[in-house]
């Protein structure tokens, strides 16, 4: 069971096995190793110091790209790689992850000139092999300003349509974690890994964790382990090696939320910002977001802000290319800011640093993994447990997640996923649940809706609205969820895509909802 109710029976339990990999973070990277372990059969802890994909993996544009950006890099191969991954995550997790057209305007003296954007396209389709429907298409200025009208025309010359899939990162990275665990796998949210146990001749053989709910340690034993843990990597290397030289380049990205009425626009768009850097305008419901800056950050890891001078550059970014639309700091309902650990290149700003991933193997023994992109998990993973699975067997096995259907997400076609979303109506619609209610649910939980629906064990409290009562047991029960945050930040996205909703829930869980 993957439910708070039965935590610390699953840390108890760790305390008295040896596993054969203990994998520490649980974001999109350390839940893809996960999986990956799982599935070619060893025994496979996660741990995770605060909530599953609290970092990084819930904090990106929500965008699962498909590698166009290393075109300009001449690198082909990679193009192809990462436009392979891209349908593989959407053939996997399909009521998370939909193709949406991205609208690229082409201004007079912008980073893009319109001819090179086209050969680039057709290289693009010509490698990943793009169905028909979501071939990209060119439009002249008119044609352009057709289909948004609050684009800025001074200087436009024209625009290319092309097609990316969105997704919800946090629910990816939590499907990922779930799928694994019904496989077999363990993972614990809020327990810290502290210090790594040694064995003979200097080799790790186990982690000391701390509980962070019970405030007790726990000493794990495992034959090898692996750090995913994103910004904190060098943090857990020096843990291993004091004298280890700190790899990772930390960089900033920050996103804004706005309704969409007062940001209406009916394309997702990319766009040039200040400084000729790309940033994307993603209508999503009843907001759009946009995103994101590129600086070098310093701070706090576990809590990056989001300030006045980043605040600025976006509503700079809008204000040259929607003049119309009058949008300042007041009309941000919400924000996020996340970090990139990328692998530090001298000499290069952060947004020229490439966002290749990198393993790293101590002499101890420990492996730890960096850089990346979303839409690569499955790849970082991959190479992550050959690495483990040569040290423990002295083969590699074969990687088997590429079809690996994930948990909500068992589907053959998208017409099934309509097929099942219409039976969800109709069964919400028997206990009062709305069918708007009911589809909020299927996009967040997939086929498992259905199950959700049928539960009648749920929170009481008249506070809550049915189809929340009926979300939170869910989560509760299969997603370890163990605080508000966990909820309306990381399973749902309340806090940043419906804020007033969010706060209405407050009171609903400051008096009720505490952890076991």
């Amino acid at each position: 069971m993957f439910s708070r109710h039965t935590r610390n029976q699953t840390l108890e339990a760790a305390a008295n096995n040896l596993y054969d990999l203990v994998v520490i973070g649980g974001g999109i990277t350390g839940a893809g190793i996960l999986l990956d372990a799982r599935k070619r059969g060893l025994k496979v802890l996660l741990v995770e110091m605060q909530d599953f994909s609290e970092g990084t993996s819930s904090r990106s544009t929500k965008l699962i790209h498909g590698g166009i950006r290393y075109l300009k890099q001449g690198d082909f191969s990679l193009v192809k790689e990462v436009g392979r991954e891209r349908s593989i995550v959407r053939k996997n997790a399909r009521h998370l992850v939909h193709p949406v057209p991205v609208l690229v305007p082409i201004y007079k003296g912008g980073s893009m000139k319109l001819w090179q954007l086209k050969i680039g396209m057709f290289i693009f389709e010509f490698l990943v092999h793009i169905k028909e429907q979501f071939l990209s298409k060119s439009y002249s200025k008119s044609e352009a300003l057709k289909r948004e009208p609050t684009l800025n025309p001074e200087g436009l010359l024209g625009a290319v349509k092309y097609f990316e899939n969105r997704t919800d990162d946090g629910r990816l990275t939590i499907e990922v974690i779930k799928t694994a665990v019904r496989k077999g796998a363990n993972a614990v949210n809020y327990v810290k890994a502290e210090e790594f146990l040694f064995g003979k001749e200097g080799q790790i053989n186990g982690v000391k964790v701390k509980d962070r709910l019970q405030d007790r340690t726990i000493n794990i034993s495992a034959k090898a382990v692996v750090n995913a843990t994103g910004p904190w990597v060098d943090d857990i290397r020096e843990r291993d090696d004091l004298m280890s030289k700190n790899k990772l380049l930390l960089t900033k990205g920050v996103h804004l939320v706005f309704k969409k009425d007062k940001f209406p626009i009916n394309h997702a768009v990319y766009f040039d910002a200040p400084g000729k850097r790309m940033v994307f305008a993603v209508p999503s419901g009843d907001i759009t977001y946009l995103g994101t800056t590129d600086t070098i950050y310093k701070g706090n890891i576990q809590n990056p802000d989001v300030s006045e001078d980043d605040i600025e550059y976006l509503i700079s970014a809008i204000s040259k290319k929607f003049p119309s639309l009058s949008v300042t700091k007041k009309d941000i309902i919400s924000s996020w800011s996340g970090l990139r650990p990328l692998i530090r290149e001298e000499g290069k700003s952060p947004s020229e640093v490439s966002r290749k991933d990198e393993l790293f193997v101590s002499s101890s023994g420990l492996v730890s993994i960096a850089g990346g992109k979303l839409t690569g998990y499955r790849l970082m993973a991959r190479k992550a447990v050959d690495v483990i699975m040569k040290r423990l067997t002295g083969a590699t096995g074969k990687c088997i997640t590429e079809d690996q259907l994930l948990v909500g997400g068992e589907f053959d076609s998208d017409e099934a996923v309509a097929k099942k979303r219409s039976e969800c109506r109709e069964l919400a619609n028997k206990i009062g649940v709305s069918t708007e209610e009911s589809d909020w649910l299927f996009s967040k939980f997939g086929s498992e809706t259905a199950l959700l629906l049928k539960n009648n064990d749920v929170f009481k409290s008249k506070e809550l609205p049915l189809y929340l009562r009926l979300a939170l047991e869910y989560c509760c029960n299969y997603e370890m969820n163990i605080t508000k945050e966990d909820f309306l930040m990381r399973r749902t996205g309340l806090r940043l895509f419906k804020p007033d909703e969010a706060k209405r829930l407050e009171s609903f869980f400051d008096l009720e909802f505490t952890i076991d």
